[in-house]
């Protein structure tokens, strides 16, 4: 056989091989003399080299073999000895090196395997360590020269991530690739992969979360990582992306990576999740950066978690700001391990801001651990925001250390049983409390003389200038005189709620009147289910609703009204009515109703409709619960024609899937899923309506907290402290991918920056989810509120009226393609 000559039936061979493999292609080809490195005698082989690995083909008696398969993740080292290339792997087998020798006379066809093996290496294994790099053993002049190495966008995350696809021989999904795209197009440094297509649900775009966390291993552009289980299908295997092990997959990345400081993955509950990986790698990588770990709403593995806190207790280098391990369902025994880990730790005392074991079971041991970490960090602490509702605490012993926490401004230990003693505790942390902002006692087994002496004692603390209180599901209204009496001395509050506490509507007066005399800076009032009218009269409940709209005449500071029912309790429509008449026509202050669970029925819809014509100022309305009809839903739809304010309805998931069975023909279900659609997209023009997540965390952006125990760099939603101390990172350059401490940045989004509204107006398609969820300049937030609250000209408001009519018939086309498309038996 000539060897000097390739047949067209050994390139076929080589093409349909290379075909078995992601994204490969023949980039070198040629008879060779090859021996594997355990062999002794060469033998001619056709060596490929294709775009991530090296083929070595063999030709038998009777047909054409794969002798050598070898992937450059698994080269190790090259050598050169005068005509011979050794390429050792990785891999050892029984003691024994494994690899290929290539041999050639053509000194050009040695050097130009050499060539394009570094070219391809150094760009897949970029960042990665010294130690995982390729090693040469030759003389410069021996090599050719290489091109100039180009790093891709998100610190060459996309050649990576190719690379590992073709490493697991998986095809690396466009979605990913995609979404990495539009996150350095935004300057967006946090990697949600639950906003990925193909994550949720079973699906063609289904792919691989392992490669792309591999594919992180070794990033400096993404410092944050979030999943939310909750897309995740839960079915193992190829078919969907699946919860099993996507916490330990995560925690295998921080042994290696040193950008990450944020990991944020929840709501895995339908998976067994361990901790193990996190402890092990926190220990083993002294050089992570990892900050904020948030892991709540997961079934925790508990026989992980002492590895999981021997991690914690290794931090030392750099603070651990943020921990939420809320409804983990954490045993006292994990409690006490936690903790025991903290007092061995003391640089947590001083760093940690955010703590959240909510949903955990303390008792006496967890109880006690609490106790005695508290009593060490009494004089040097940071803790800003703890949560610790639902969580069998025994506050008898933990009371007593509360009060060394002066600079808390978070406390949540709703559902916990307050008895006179711990009640007593609590009001010594109240009156020690330098900068308390939100409390929440909910579910407390309060009576109405502990709510006189806690609002007693909030009135006399002359720290406590704002205070968001959640007193609900309390038995505080049996006495209505000494409920009311407490009421008055809530001069401080900005957000009370009173929801599930059953109260008259002769009482209800009352209390309305207390707040409205006293509460002159109350932003929100939550009264959801609070209506036992049982034995009242009609005219009762009529004063409640005048008492009401007096409160809100008298009090422009209330934004956000919530009368909302239960089964059991709720507002009837001659009394809901009233009220949104008095929206409709006089009221232009309130921001945010919720009128949910108070099946109104369609009577009630052309009032809302008339206030959606009308009123300019309401941003929000919840609605659901309320037995509508799709003929509610097409008069809404009518109404929000001429409507340019309104950003927000939630949607009437509960309603919607009631009228959903009754409908009887596909045509009318896809009428139903129309009229949503229109609505929504009608409030997704008028602009972005911004959910507050008080448990949200910004990466951090500095690796010690330099505030001390004094003060945090970071503010957390939880009252109104009236500073501005949230520092969000800021963001990069487009062309660079390494982010420096030393820069500065205002962390605000250039678009915003750059446009005035009515162009974000017109280009509201072009806005990523990630910027709407920004808060513009402070300035040019004041222009949009003044542009909402003016009428546009007539001539934009003629163009503004012909786009919503174009956009209802090409949405009246959708529909006739659905039921074109839809056969009767699909649909229902």
């Amino acid at each position: 056989m000539n060897y000097e000559i390739v047949l067209d039936e050994h390139q076929k061979f080589v093409e349909e091989n290379l075909k078995n493999f992601y994204g490969e292609k023949k980039r070198f080809l040629e008879w060779m003399d090859s021996r594997s490195l355990t062999s002794k005698r060469f033998k001619k082989r056709l060596i490929v080299i294709g775009e991530y690995r090296i083929l070595s083909v063999k030709k038998g008696k009777v047909s054409i073999s794969l002798n050598k398969n070898i992937h450059f993740y698994d080269i190790a080292d090259i050598i050169v000895v005068e005509d011979t290339i050794e390429i050792r792997q990785k891999q050892v087998i029984k003691g024994d090196q494994i690899g290929i020798l290539i041999k050639s006379k053509q000194k050009e066809s040695l050097q130009m395997i050499l060539k394009l093996l570094r070219e391809k290496i150094r760009d897949i294994t970029h960042g990665f360590p010294s130690t995982n790099q390729l090693r040469i053993n030759a003389n410069e002049s021996y090599l050719l020269p290489i091109e100039e190495k180009v790093i891709g966008i998100a610190d060459n995350f996309i050649e990576t991530y190719k690379a590992q696809s073709s490493y697991k021989n998986s095809e690396p999904s466009t979605e990913v690739i995609r979404l990495v795209e539009k996150y350095v197009q935004d300057c967006c440094r946090e990697f949600d992969l639950s906003k990925c297509p193909g994550f949720e649900g079973k699906s063609e775009l289904n792919f691989q979360i392992d490669t792309v966390i591999s594919s992180l291993n070794y990033n400096g552009y993404f410092n944050s990582i979030i999943i939310n289980g909750n897309s995740c299908s839960g079915v193992s295997g190829s078919a969907g992306v699946s919860q099993k092990g996507l916490i330990e997959k995560v925690g295998e990345l921080l042994s290696s990576n040193c950008c990450v400081r944020k990991i944020s993955i929840y709501n895995c509950k339908d998976e067994d999740q361990s901790l193990f990986s996190i402890g092990t790698s926190l220990i083993s990588n002294q050089f992570n950066l990892l900050q904020v770990i948030d892991l709540h709403s997961n079934h925790i593995n508990q026989s992980t978690f002492q590895t999981f806190a021997d991690g914690i207790e290794t931090m030392t280098h750099h603070s651990l700001r943020y921990l939420n391990l809320s409804d983990c369902n954490l045993s006292s025994r994990s409690i006490e391990i936690l903790f025991n880990s903290f007092c061995k730790n003391s640089k947590i005392s001083t760093s940690l801001e955010y703590l959240n074991l909510s949903g955990s079971k303390f008792d006496e041991v967890g109880s006690s651990s609490f106790t005695s970490w508290l009593a060490k960090i009494k004089h040097d602490n940071a803790l800003k925001f703890l949560y610790l509702a639902n969580c069998n605490l025994n506050l008898i012993v933990i009371g007593a250390q509360l009060r060394n926490l002066p600079l808390l401004r978070v406390l949540d230990i709703s559902n916990n049983r307050l008895e006179r003693t711990e009640i007593e505790e609590l009001i010594a942390f109240i009156k020690n409390s330098r900068a308390l902002e939100s409390l929440a006692i909910s579910n407390c087994s309060l009576n109405h003389d502990y709510f006189l002496y806690i609002c007693n004692t909030l009135n006399k603390n002359e720290y406590i200038k704002y205070l968001d209180l959640n007193v609900s599901h309390n038995q505080i209204s049996k006495s209505p005189s000494i409920f009311v009496s407490a009421l008055e001395f809530l001069t401080m509050v900005n957000s009370l709620n009173l929801s599930h506490i059953p109260i008259t509507y002769k009482t209800l007066v009352r209390v309305v009147d207390s707040i409205r005399i006293y509460c002159k800076n109350i932003r929100e009032l939550i009264l959801d289910a609070c209506f036992s009218h049982s034995s009242d009269k009609s005219h009762d409940g009529i004063e409640f609703i005048n008492e009401l709209k007096q409160f809100l005449r008298e009090r422009e500071s209330l934004k956000s009204l919530s009368i909302g029912g239960d089964n059991s309790n709720f507002l009837s429509p001659k009394l809901v009515i009233p009220l949104i008449e008095y929206l409709t026509n006089e009221n232009g202050t309130l921001e945010q109703l919720n009128i949910q669970y108070s099946h109104l029925g369609d009577s009630v819809v052309p009032y809302i409709a008339n206030l959606f014509e009308r009123n300019s100022t309401l941003k929000s309305l919840s609605l659901d619960r309320n037995s509508f009809t799709i003929n509610s839903f097409q008069t809404l739809l009518l109404s929000l024609q001429n409507n340019h304010t309104l950003l927000n309805i939630p949607f009437p998931s509960y309603d919607f899937e009631k009228i959903l069975i009754t409908l009887p023909t596909p045509q009318k279900k896809s009428l139903l899923f129309n009229l949503l659609y229109r609505i929504q997209s009608i409030l997704e023009e008028n602009g972005s309506w911004r959910i507050h997540d008080p448990h949200f965390y910004p990466v951090p952006t500095s690796l010690t907290n330099t505030s001390g125990a004094s003060g945090s760099n970071l503010q957390l939603l939880g009252g109104n402290s009236g500073s501005n101390e949230n520092l969000p990172l800021p963001p990069p350059p487009v062309d660079s991918y390494y982010y420096n401490e030393s820069e500065g940045g205002s962390g605000d989004d250039d678009y915003y920056q750059q446009q005035t509204f009515q162009q974000k107006y017109q280009n509201r398609a072009t806005i990523s989810p990630t910027n709407r969820n920004q808060q513009p300049p402070p300035q040019q937030q004041q222009r949009q509120y003044q542009n909402r609250n003016q009428q546009p000209p007539p001539q934009q408001q003629q163009r503004q009226y012909q786009n919503r009519n174009q956009r209802i018939e090409l949405t009246d086309s959708f529909v006739e393609a659905v039921d074109h498309l839809n056969d009767d038996e699909h649909l229902d």
